[in-house]
């Protein structure tokens, strides 16, 4: 079993497929081609059967690192957002409890009495 990693460039309308551990490259005329373009190359240039070459990783030249850093970055976020939301409902029932009023709750919040109202059904 042969496992390669593949980078790829866009040079007008077609990317340039480079694999890893080998000298030449390949090209493909859409993304989704590049997987399949890169295990014929190795196959042939490797001489051996196509069901022995996998492609582990596609990284995009220039764009790779700051994409994974985003995409991590948006799990962060939702992650954040799920914790602040569950406090948020947490103080509103709190005060709830206490009697507030939902107008009362709402101006503390910063949030319109009818969010209130939400964050207390959902909690």
């Amino acid at each position: 079993m042969i496992n390669r990693t593949v980078t790829i460039e866009r040079e007008g309308k077609y990317w340039l497929v480079y694999i890893d551990g080998t000298t030449g490259l390949t090209q493909a005329r859409r993304y989704e081609e590049v997987t399949a373009m890169a295990r014929e190359y190795v196959a042939l240039v490797e001489n051996v059967p196509l069901h022995d070459v996998t492609i582990d990783a596609i990284s995009v030249k220039g764009a790779s690192e700051t994409l994974a850093q985003a995409i991590a970055d948006r799990q962060t976020a939702a992650a954040l957002e799920m914790a602040a939301t569950r406090q948020i409902r947490e103080i509103a029932r709190k005060l709830r409890a206490d009697s507030v009023p939902l107008t009362e709750i709402g101006q503390i919040m910063g949030v319109s009495h009818q969010r209130v109202a939400q964050l207390l059904k959902a909690a």
